[in-house]
């Protein structure tokens, strides 16, 4: 039996229904109320009313109030959007419009209130990942408060760390440097009158973000033990589970799990008590601890948060908005690595063509969120043209795949960083598979020496190559005392970071099982052999273990947090 529907459903079904006649009453409704039938419109397929209603400038700025029932709205815009109509243009423009005119009449009291409109409206579309929107809508905001006077400087500071951060999700690292050394400047400043108290939490954040971004990640680090000994019970929790968010990553990639671990599950507790378990900020979270969850090798764990992700922020953003494409990505890989020892690659393909597509819709054609989608994709279409005798045509598309995104890349970082040298080592692995064995030692050799340099010789990324390299000698090239060195050391940096039942090991164990049986040394093949086997009795253990894993959450007060992350862990 059916249960009966509450009087407000039936109310608002109601409204729906007879939305034309209703309209004009629809926009006298509170704000939140007005989100709920707009939701409900959409719902039902009324995309022209809808049309008529979010691209009026006046009627939207009233929903902005609305706290957090504007996340209703989320998936109608982006469904306008992906229909043609602009949402995001139509309102810049006529925000922009209306700060040209009352700065050129003066008036002072309705400039005055456009700030604080333009904040909110930045502050949605950055939520939705519209970043071009965002950004020409603060730095608008940021030109209307110089016309001002007195001038608030708060707010204005406001808008330079909040261009940084948008600037950085843009990957647009040239001008988010400017917004901080801006933010850094006027900051400083006030902070030399005693009237401005200044909080550098903002922009220390955005700091970290950025240098993660762009792969600094020695520098990251640091900065987020910094970030961390500021937090405190009186910052708002947004705040508070992003630095816990970009200093888990920061750990991850420093290789420090446990002190990650310790800080991603309580960012995603605090999430889930805050905000939700179908808010943004909860899915944004899950995505930081499915990016641990990959890095230590719980990579079954780590597929099935992605794709709690990928289901919230579907639900939230619809099928076609950017945060989706991120996770498709994510999910692409994620699926990948744990699709490498069966060879069912169609999962990680559609995934990584479906991030690929959207981002193609949205961003630039040379934007460089497209080069990992496309690293991905090309991942997957060279092991699919290896299961198929190295089918030439997936293999010349995979290289071409490959330079596109290493070319997006260098235009990004540089040669000296540690994406170049991740794409150094596929474009190595690539030329293997198609006979190309020189330019693939060569290219093998340079990751190598770009991730020793930046990361050192015991990390997990120089680990990987150091093993293709090995692959590649062992199979290809005869030369199997450099080979043997090389296994020897990837298996020792693979055990020290991960323990005997790493998944990686397997490669390096049947590659010198391998090497030992082709220069007759069969008591080190024996060896290795009944290595492989107590291996495989680990990874079955570890994958039983995994299935827990997600569970693990931590109800202690953030400064406790913080406080046993310095004094307790490793």
């Amino acid at each position: 039996m059916a249960l009966p529907h509450s009087l407000f459903d039936l109310s608002l079904n109601t409204i729906v229904q007879n939305h034309l006649k209703l309209l004009p009453s629809i926009r006298s409704l509170p704000g939140g109320i007005q989100c709920d039938v707009y939701r409900q419109m959409y719902n039902c397929g009324h995309l022209k009313a809808l049309e008529t209603e979010l691209t009026c400038f006046e009627n939207v700025t009233k929903l902005l109030r609305a706290s957090e029932r504007r996340l209703l709205l989320y998936k109608p815009l982006q469904s306008l959007c992906d229909s043609g109509i602009n949402v995001g243009v139509i309102l810049c423009e006529e925000y922009s419009c209306q700060v040209l005119q009352y700065v050129r009449l003066k008036d002072c009291d309705r400039c005055q209130k456009l700030v604080p409109l333009g904040i909110s409206l930045g502050n949605l579309f950055f939520e939705m990942g519209w970043f071009y929107e965002a950004d020409k809508i603060f730095y608008c905001v940021l030109q209307l408060c110089k016309e001002l006077d007195p001038k608030p400087f708060k707010i204005i500071l406001f808008c330079h760390t909040r261009l940084l951060q948008i600037r950085t999700a843009n990957c647009q690292f040239s001008s988010a440097k400017d917004s901080y050394e801006q933010a850094v400047e006027l900051a400083s400043q006030l902070e030399s009158l005693s009237s401005f108290p200044v909080s550098w939490i903002p922009i220390s954040l955005g700091k970290c973000q950025l240098l993660f971004a762009m792969n600094h990640y020695r520098e990251a680090y640091q900065d987020c033990l910094k970030l961390l000994t500021q937090v405190n019970s009186h910052l708002p929790v947004k705040v508070i589970v992003d630095i816990l968010r970009i200093a888990s990553k920061a750990c991850v990639v420093k290789r420090k799990y446990r002190k990650a671990e310790y800080l991603v599950t309580h960012a995603v507790e605090l999430a889930r008590q805050h905000f939700g378990e179908q808010h943004p900020t909860y899915a944004d979270c899950l995505v930081d601890y499915g990016f641990y969850l990959l890095n230590v090798d719980s990579v079954n764990s780590a597929v099935k948060i992605y794709q709690t992700v990928l289901d919230i922020r579907e639900s939230v953003f619809g099928e076609n908005n950017l945060c989706v494409a991120m996770v498709h990505e994510d999910l692409g890989y994620a699926s990948y690595v744990q699709e490498y020892s069966s060879g069912e690659f169609e999962n990680a393909r559609w995934h990584a063509q479906m991030a690929i597509d959207i981002i193609s819709r949205i961003m630039p054609q040379d934007h460089l969120l497209l080069a990992s989608s496309k690293r991905v994709k090309a991942l997957v279409l060279e092991e699919i043209a290896i299961d198929r005798d190295l089918e030439e045509e997936k293999l010349d598309e995979a290289q071409n795949l490959h330079l596109a995104s290493l070319l997006l890349a260098r235009q990004a970082f540089g040669e000296d960083n540690v994406q170049i040298a991740k794409h150094f080592g596929n474009l190595g692995r690539l030329y293997q598979s198609m006979k190309r064995y020189h330019e693939a030692e060569e290219m093998h050799k340079r990751a190598i020496e770009i991730k020793e340099r930046l990361l050192g010789k015991e990390d997990y990324e120089v680990a990987l190559s150091l093993g293709h390299l090995a692959s590649l000698y062992t199979y290809d090239m005869n030369m199997y005392d450099q080979a043997e060195q090389l296994y020897i050391r990837s298996i020792a940096i693979g055990r020290k970071l991960f323990g005997d039942g790493y998944s990686g090991l397997e490669y390096d164990y049947r590659g010198l099982i391998h090497l030992y049986k082709s220069t007759g040394n069969f008591v080190e093949m024996l060896n290795y052999s009944h290595i492989l086997e107590r291996w495989h009795g680990l990874r079955e253990n570890q994958a039983v273990a995994e299935l827990n894993i997600s569970a693990k959450n931590y109800q202690k007060p953030t400064e406790k947090i913080i406080q046993d992350f310095f004094t307790q862990l490793d």
